[in-house]
C-alpha cells in the first residue's frame, strides 16, 4: 500500500538480502514493499562466490538483472552490494553489517534463513509470504525446459536471460 505525500516514511533505510537466481517479480514486489516503509533500500546480492546448480548466474549478471529491472520499474534511491557467502551462520549478520553499513529494517521471506538470522540478532524484520508463490528454483527449471517463464520476471530480465544464453546454460547444468 502506497503512503500519501503527507505521510513520511517510518524508516530511513531498508535492507533486502537475496541470491536473485534469477531476479523475479517476487523480488520486485518485496523491494516495492520496502519503499512503502523506507526512503532508501540497500539490496545485497548474496552468495556471490558460489557457482553451481543453485547459483548459476554470476554476481555481475545478477547485478545487471536487478539494475535493468529497477530502471524498468523507475525505482531509484537504492544501493546494490555484492557479498560472498560465509560458512558460519552465527557470523553472517555481522558479515552483512560490515559490508552495507547502517539500516533500520530488514525485509525477508517468511520462514527463510535470512529472516531467522536477522531476527536472532534483534533486528527489526518484516516477513512476507512469497509473492504469487514465485520461486527462483522453479523459474530456473522452467527456463531449462523451455517453458514460459517470462510472466514471472520483469521484461528486462527476460531479455537479459536470453542475451546471456540462460536456457542453454541451465539445460547443461540441470541435466
Amino acid at each position: 500500500m502506497k503512503k500519501s505525500k503527507e505521510e513520511a516514511s517510518s524508516f530511513n533505510t531498508a535492507l533486502i538480502v537475496g541470491r536473485f537466481q534469477p531476479f523475479h517479480n517476487g523480488h520486485l514486489f518485496l523491494i516495492n514493499r520496502a519503499f512503502d516503509e523506507a526512503d532508501k533500500v540497500k539490496i545485497v546480492i548474496g552468495s556471490a562466490n558460489k557457482n553451481d546448480k543453485e547459483n548459476p548466474f554470476s554476481a555481475q549478471e545478477r547485478k545487471e538483472m536487478i539494475t535493468d529491472a529497477l530502471n524498468e520499474a523507475k525505482i531509484k534511491n537504492y544501493e546494490l552490494f555484492i557479498l560472498d557467502d560465509i560458512p558460519e551462520d552465527g557470523k553472517w549478520v555481522k558479515h552483512v553489517r560490515d559490508k552495507v553499513g547502517e539500516y533500520d529494517i530488514v525485509f525477508a521471506w517468511e520462514n527463510g534463513l535470512v529472516a531467522q538470522l536477522f531476527d536472532k540478532e534483534k533486528d527489526f524484520v518484516v516477513v512476507g509470504d512469497k509473492y504469487q508463490n514465485i520461486d527462483a528454483t522453479d523459474i530456473r527449471k522452467m527456463i531449462a525446459k523451455d517453458e514460459d517463464y517470462a510472466k514471472l520476471v520483469p521484461k528486462s530480465v527476460a531479455k537479459y536471460l536470453e542475451k546471456i544464453y540462460a536456457k542453454q546454460r541451465l539445460k547443461k547444468l540441470l541435466k
